[in-house]
């Protein structure tokens, strides 16, 4: 029976030291490092080991996204022009803006995010080949998403409801966020998002793709914190498995009960 206890214990370590030590196969999954310098974010960034497109191929091919970096807590986050010298800088509407939404400026890392438009006629996909994964085996694709709306002082004040979500694809498998309605100028919050993905290729493609609408308001679809490692059992399986040790401890200590009555 002790060594049934040591055993159960030595596995619920092994699974602790795997949830917390499991390395991300996602390179830059915050957007930390784009390509025009830190905390500089425009119509025409790249995020370093990312690719946006669009298919429309508007801006230059890479549709309506933004990279914000930090708010100021006032939420107001900061990006270079997006129309160009002189033109002003891109925002979301924000109680900086005398809305009440809660919006900070800053995700959940308090770094940079990405902020693709969500109209169907713009958005952009982010994409990233991945290496190394075992075909047939399960990932965990884990991230941090939200909605908004787009504000650029001195040019659109967009105003009205919007829709906003986003589609995930790895491979050639494609599962899709839960469809966010908001009210004009509305902030949904952020929300940590965790799918599961069965591995079709060594190397799949991981991309996401914003959608919603209207078009023309522009509502904003917000990411970051992408990352993707091989998945664990959920805590439930471990319990299960815990719970076969003690029966099997239950059984041997009884057969032992039994030889020593006989």
């Amino acid at each position: 029976m002790k060594k049934i206890v040591a055993c159960a214990a030595l596995l619920a370590a092994v699974v602790g030291a795997s949830n917390s030590s499991a390395a991300s196969l996602v390179v830059n999954g915050g957007f930390e490092n784009l390509t025009n310098g830190p905390n500089l974010g425009s119509l025409y960034t790249q995020a370093v080991g990312w690719t946006t497109s669009s298919p429309g191929g508007t801006y230059g091919g890479q549709g309506y996204g933004i990279f914000f970096g930090p708010g100021d807590g006032t939420g107001s986050p900061t990006a270079q022009d997006n129309n160009g010298p002189g033109s002003p800088p891109a925002s979301i509407w924000a109680p900086k803006y005398g809305e009440a939404n809660g919006f900070t400026g800053t995700s959940p890392t308090g770094g940079n995010f990405w902020a693709p438009d969500a109209d169907t006629a713009y958005a952009p996909a982010i994409s990233q080949q991945l290496s190394g994964l075992t075909i047939g085996k399960k990932y965990a694709v884990t991230f941090d998403w939200a909605g908004a709306q787009l504000i650029l002082p001195g040019y659109g004040l967009f105003n009205g409801a919007t829709t906003e979500t986003f589609f995930v694809s790895l491979g050639g498998q494609t599962q899709q966020t839960n469809v966010i309605a908001l009210p004009s100028h509305g902030f949904s919050g952020w929300m940590h998002t965790t799918m599961l993905f069965t591995a079709d290729s060594v190397n799949p493609v991981l991309s996401f793709l914003s959608a919603g609408g209207p078009g023309g308001l522009p509502p904003l679809a917000l990411l970051d914190g992408v990352s993707a490692t091989a998945a664990v059992p959920e805590p439930a399986t471990w319990g299960l498995m815990l719970l076969g040790f003690g029966a099997m401890g239950f059984a041997a200590r009884r057969r032992r009960s039994n030889v020593v009555t006989a």
